[in-house]
């Protein structure tokens, strides 16, 4: 609020709580290595 700068509300938290970032890149890995249906698990 106003001009303090924005603060977590739990710091110990990660930005991505569900992870969804990092699974996102690994589908995106697995994909360009051939790994269609890992990475279909991934992204589901």
């Amino acid at each position: 609020m106003g001009n303090r700068p924005h603060e977590k509300t739990c710091p110990n938290l990660p930005k991505d709580t569900l992870g969804a970032i990092e699974l996102t890149q690994e589908a995106r890995e697995l994909l360009k290595e051939g790994k269609t249906e890992l990475a279909k698990f991934a992204f589901a």
